[in-house]
C-alpha cells in the first residue's frame, strides 16, 4: 500500500505587527538584517530563518512596487499642511493575487507570522491586512474580497502642499498613494516634490566647505567667517551644531551668533527668510596654552525634524586651526562615532611592495597610520593598480588619494578612485596613472571606507568625519624612473588590468593584477570563466539507464544506475516521493 503524508498547521496568535514605511525597510531594516546574517553560522537554523526573513522583505518590496506600478488611477487629492486633515474612503473588489513564499524550519517551531504595512510615497497610509496562511514547504498569502477602506490625509507643516494621486490596490482592496511631485512641496522629512528645507553652510566664500588656519599666535582668538543660507523660497528654522567627537583633540571653545554650538543637544537656533544668507564670525579660543592643534572639526546646519533616521538634510563644513610659530599641522585625522563596529572596515590594501591584508575587523580602530610600516615606489607616468579588500558591510563607499604635490593635504584631483562594494570581502582594483608632474619624494597615500547613510559629502571626502568607517594611511615614494610594465619592459603594455596568459588551461579571462601577477578566473564544467556549472550541478550523461546525473569534481557528467530495469521511467520518477507501508 502506498500513502501520502501531509502536514497542516494554523497560527494561534499574531505576535508582532509592523508599521514601517518602505524607506525605513530599505534603509534600516534590511541593512541591519544583512549585517546580523553575516554574524551567524552558515547552514544553522537561525541563519536559515534570518535569510528567509530577508527574502520575505525583498519579496514584500517587490510586491509593493508591483502593486504601485499597476494600480489604476481613481482620483487626485489636494491638501495643504497646518490643519486637521481630511477623511476619505474607497471601495474596491480585489481582482489580483500575489504571493510571498518562504521556507519554514520545523525545528524552530510551527508558529510563524508576517505582517507589513504598505503605504504610498509621501503619505502615511493605514489599513488592516488579514492574511490566509498555509504552512508546509511554502506560504502563500492573498485576500479576495470587497473592502471599503477609510483614509485620513494630514500634514502639520503649514508650508507643505501635497498633490496626491489616489490609486486602487487590486490585490488587498485598499489604496495606493503616488505623490504628484511636479505640483507638491514637502519639508523634512522630505517626501518628494519641491524640497522646502535647504540649509547650506559655507566658510570663507559661498560653496567652500573647508578652511585651515596655521601658526596662530598662542592665546589669540582664531576667526572663521561663516556663511549660513536658506536656499528655500520659504521661511525656515535651522540649527548650527558642532560634531562634538571631532572637537575632542583640542577641546577648544567655539562661539558663533553669540552662542556655543555645542552647549545644547540641538545647537544654535537660526531663523531665516526665504533665500536668505547670514554671515557671522565663528570664534575659537584655546582651553589652555598647551592645546595647540584643533584638526578636522566638523560643523553642520540642519533641520530638527531630520533626526529620526537617514537620509538627513544637512550641510557640513570642516575646520582646522594650529597654534604656535611653525605649526602648520599635518594630514587630517578623521574620527567617527561608530567607526568599524557595523562592518565598515578595510581588510586589505595591496600596491607594489605594500601588502597589508587581513587586518580589518568590527573591533578595529577608526584611523591607523601605517606610513612607517608600509611603503612602495611609484614612477611618474606609471599606470598601476591598487587592490582594496572590503569589510563585512555591503554598500559602503571606498576611496583612495595620493598627495601627489606633497603639500600636506588631499586635493580633489588627487583622488585615484572610488567604488561601492557589492559583497563582503570583495577585492576591487583602483587603476590610476601617476601624474607626470608629481613631486618627487615621499607622499602620503590615504585609503578610506565610509557608510554614508547617516549623511556627509558624496563622493567621499578625505577628511570628513563620517559616522561609520575606517581610514588608513601609507607612504609612496615617487621617482623619475622610466615606468616598466609587468614583464619589465620600459613603457610596455603588460600593465595591470591587461590580458595575459597564466599558462593554466583551467582558467580564462587571464589579466595582470595590481601586483603584476597573471591570474585567470577558473572555468566551470562547460568552459565558462566564473560560470556556475560546477561539481554537483545537474547534467545529462546521455545514458537512458541512469538517473540523478551531475558533474563530478573532475567535471565528468555521471548518473546513478537504477536497480529496477523493468519498472521503467515512471517508477524512477516516483520512487523519490513515496513510502511503502
Amino acid at each position: 500500500m502506498v500513502k501520502d503524508a501531509y502536514l497542516a498547521s494554523v497560527p494561534v496568535q499574531v505576535n508582532n505587527s509592523y508599521t514601517w514605511t518602505e524607506s525605513y525597510i530599505r534603509s534600516i531594516v534590511i541593512p541591519d538584517l544583512e549585517e546580523y546574517i553575516g554574524t551567524l553560522t552558515a547552514g544553522s537554523i537561525i541563519r536559515n530563518k534570518a535569510e528567509e526573513q530577508l527574502s520575505v522583505w525583498y519579496q514584500t518590496l517587490a510586491m509593493n512596487d508591483s502593486i504601485k506600478a499597476n494600480a489604476p488611477f481613481v482620483i487626485n487629492r489636494q491638501i495643504n499642511g497646518g490643519n486637521s486633515g481630511f477623511d476619505y474612503s474607497i471601495t474596491r473588489t480585489t481582482s489580483e493575487v500575489r504571493a510571498i513564499d518562504y521556507k519554514v524550519s520545523l525545528e524552530a517551531g510551527l508558529s510563524l507570522e508576517f505582517g507589513v504595512k504598505i503605504g504610498g510615497s509621501g503619505v502615511s497610509g493605514g489599513g488592516s491586512l488579514k492574511m490566509r496562511t498555509e504552512y508546509g514547504s511554502t506560504q502563500n498569502a492573498s485576500n479576495v474580497n470587497t473592502n471599503t477602506m477609510a483614509y485620513h490625509l494630514e500634514d502639520s507643516d503649514v508650508y507643505d502642499a501635497y498633490s496626491i494621486d489616489v490609486k486602487a490596490d487590486n490585490v488587498f482592496g485598499t489604496y495606493v498613494f503616488t505623490l504628484d511631485s511636479a505640483n507638491s512641496r514637502t519639508s523634512c522629512r522630505y517626501d518628494g516634490g519641491f524640497q522646502i528645507d535647504q540649509p547650506v553652510l559655507s566658510v570663507g566664500t559661498p560653496g567652500n566647505t573647508t578652511m585651515t588656519i596655521t601658526e596662530a599666535p598662542i592665546g589669540s582668538t582664531v576667526t572663521f567667517p561663516l556663511i549660513a543660507c536658506n536656499n528655500s523660497d520659504t521661511s525656515r528654522t535651522y540649527h548650527l551644531k558642532i560634531n562634538s567627537i571631532s572637537n575632542a583633540e583640542g577641546g577648544g571653545h567655539w562661539e558663533a551668533f553669540g552662542d556655543d554650538p555645542g552647549e545644547t543637544d540641538q545647537g544654535i537656533q537660526l531663523n531665516f527668510l526665504g533665500n536668505q544668507c547670514v554671515s557671522a564670525p565663528l570664534y575659537l579660543t584655546q582651553p589652555n596654552p598647551g592645546a595647540l592643534n584643533f584638526s578636522n572639526v566638523t560643523f553642520y546646519l540642519y533641520s530638527l525634524c531630520d533626526e529620526e533616521y537617514p537620509p538627513f538634510i544637512r550641510s557640513y563644513i570642516t575646520l582646522s586651526a594650529y597654534y604656535g610659530e611653525g605649526n602648520v599641522g599635518s594630514f587630517c585625522t578623521p574620527v567617527s562615532t561608530t567607526g568599524t563596529a557595523e562592518g565598515s572596515f578595510i581588510d586589505g590594501v595591496q600596491l607594489g611592495a605594500i601588502n597589508n591584508t587581513g587586518t580589518g575587523g568590527s573591533a578595529g580602530p577608526t584611523y591607523t597610520n601605517y606610513s612607517a610600516q608600509f611603503s612602495t615606489a611609484l614612477s611618474r607616468d606609471e599606470l598601476t593598480g591598487m587592490n582594496i579588500t572590503t569589510g563585512a558591510k555591503v554598500g559602503d563607499r571606498y576611496s583612495a588619494w595620493i598627495d601627489f604635490d606633497r603639500n600636506g593635504s588631499f586635493a580633489l584631483a588627487e583622488k585615484i578612485g572610488e567604488f561601492i562594494n557589492d559583497a563582503p570581502g570583495e577585492v576591487r582594483t583602483l587603476f590610476f596613472i601617476v601624474p607626470a608632474d608629481a613631486a618627487l619624494g615621499t607622499a602620503r597615500l590615504r585609503v578610506r571606507v565610509a557608510g554614508t547613510a547617516d549623511g556627509g559629502p558624496l563622493p567621499l571626502d578625505p577628511c570628513f568625519n563620517y559616522a561609520q568607517g575606517e581610514t588608513e594611511d601609507y607612504n609612496v615614494v615617487i621617482d623619475a624612473n622610466t615606468p616598466q610594465d609587468c614583464l619589465g619592459v620600459n613603457n610596455g603594455l603588460a600593465l595591470p588590468g591587461m590580458a595575459c596568459d597564466d599558462g593554466n588551461a583551467s582558467t580564462g579571462n587571464d589579466t595582470w593584477n595590481a601586483n603584476c601577477d597573471c591570474i585567470g578566473v577558473p572555468v566551470d564544467c562547460v568552459g565558462v570563466p566564473g560560470g556556475t556549472t560546477v561539481a554537483g550541478s545537474p547534467c545529462d550523461d546521455g545514458n537512458p539507464n541512469t538517473v540523478g546525473d551531475v558533474y563530478t569534481v573532475n567535471c565528468q557528467c555521471l548518473g546513478v544506475q537504477y536497480d529496477c530495469p523493468r519498472c521503467g521511467g515512471r517508477y524512477r520518477a516516483a520512487r523519490h516521493r513515496v513510502r511503502r507501508w
